[in-house]
């Protein structure tokens, strides 16, 4: 599911109330916070009990200026868990041609020096990098023809889910695959060809999903407060609030207008903070309809369930492809079979288009269903969790429907 853009950048913003805060608080609230009456003595907290803060403490004066708990630089770290996992889950996939499928003598002409899987890699990949191009264009359409913001979701998931598989459908006319019997099975030279045709796609989802979470960690660099320093905050004898003691380094750059470096600031330095003031402004808006549709931050995420939702996607990637791959190259739109070689098998040929109509309908109704839920309308009420984990089951099913439909089960 490709991102959104930033919507109404220039509108008036919202107040921002941060999750599972109370909304009433006062603008600039004190960064003291205090639970109980032990922590009072005199009416002056006891600062010198540091064990009395906990994490809640912490986080809850942060958000409430727009600031998170954390380090960056850790996020990070533990971020890369979800590239070097989601590599380990593809090349264990990518080893299935080599160890466990037949080899034959391709019978699909290709360039010298450009063998399987290059060719298979190579389109798969074009043919998502053009879906991905075309997403924004289909949530536009969408929302000229239904202006409701639920409506406006639900259609433009749709439009996004049949140009997909009408994409994954066109590969393989385009890369020439055929079954000469009509018949879907492993030992057919055509089943080596889709299997790369699925990891492609599904690399290419990988890839874009592992950047899109960098990307969205790399919107919070400057407004993450590592705990020691937020202690630091919570236990100073200053007054104030935390923003006039943390010096965030987004909110720090504002000049104070009585100084004498801001009446000598000239046009270029002006220019400067100008741009940065417009970059700090798109962050937060794409911060908030981050927080929009997770329902939270998203880098409260945990990178458990980050990789599940990537191998989620190799795993839909390879059961789709394989579904679809099935049902067409064995309707006579890819070539109608001969009759003196069908023989009896388990899954036999078909003589009409029937099944593959059917089987891309099934996919793209599964593929909707999935992706609905990461749409802000389901994702906030039903939890990342959850989709996560919905999406590698159905994954499991469908690539294990799709191998039997190439009986490979068997």
């Amino acid at each position: 599911m490709g991102t959104d853009g930033f919507r109404h950048l220039l509108s008036t913003p919202q107040s921002r109330n941060s999750y599972g805060t109370i909304s009433e608080h006062q603008p600039g609230p004190s960064f003291r916070k205090n639970h109980s009456p032990e922590t009072y003595r005199g009416g002056h907290p006891l600062f010198n009990v540091p064990e009395e803060i906990d994490e809640e403490d912490l986080e809850e004066p942060l958000e409430a200026e727009g600031l998170y708990l954390g380090s960056y630089s850790r996020l990070v770290q533990i971020y890369t868990i979800v590239p070097v996992a989601s590599l380990l889950v593809w090349l264990l996939a990518a080893s299935v041609p080599l160890l466990a499928l037949p080899t034959h003598p391709s019978t699909i002409p290709h360039a010298p020096f450009f063998p399987t899987p290059l060719p298979e890699l190579l389109l798969s990949i074009s043919l998502f990098a053009l879906l991905h191009l075309l997403d924004p264009c289909l949530f536009t359409l969408a929302g000229v023809l239904l202006p409701h913001p639920t409506a406006q979701s639900v259609l433009g998931t749709a439009l996004h889910v049949l140009l997909r598989n009408a994409l994954c459908t066109a590969a393989f006319p385009m890369r020439g695959l055929t079954l000469p019997s009509g018949i879907a099975t492993f030992r057919a030279p055509a089943f080596r060809h889709v299997w790369w045709l699925a990891l492609g796609w599904s690399l290419a989802e990988v890839v874009t999903g592992i950047a899109q979470g960098y990307e969205t960690l790399a919107l919070y660099r400057d407004v993450l407060v590592p705990e020691g320093r937020a202690r630091e905050l919570l236990m100073s004898e200053d007054g104030g609030t935390i923003m006039d003691v943390a010096g965030s380094p987004v909110r720090g750059r504002w000049p104070d207008p009585s100084s004498s470096s801001v009446r000598t600031t000239n046009d270029a330095e002006i220019q400067l903070e100008v741009d940065r003031d417009f970059d700090e402004l798109v962050a937060v808006k794409a911060r908030e309809e981050l927080e929009e549709l997770y329902g939270f931050p998203p880098i409260r995420v945990p990178v458990f369930v980050s990789c599940l939702l990537r191998v989620a996607s190799i795993l839909l990637s390879l059961g789709f492809v394989l579904l679809l791959s099935a049902g067409y190259l064995t309707s006579p739109l890819a070539s109608p079979p001969a009759a003196e070689d069908v023989t009896m098998v388990t899954i036999p040929p078909s003589w009409t288009n029937s099944i593959f109509w059917g089987t891309f309908a099934g996919v793209c109704g599964i593929n909707w269903s999935l992706s609905l839920l990461h749409t802000p309308v389901f994702l906030p009420r039903v939890g990342v969790h959850v989709v996560a984990y919905l999406g590698f089951l159905v994954g499991l099913g469908t690539l294990f429907a799709g191998l039997g439909m190439w009986d490979a089960l068997s």
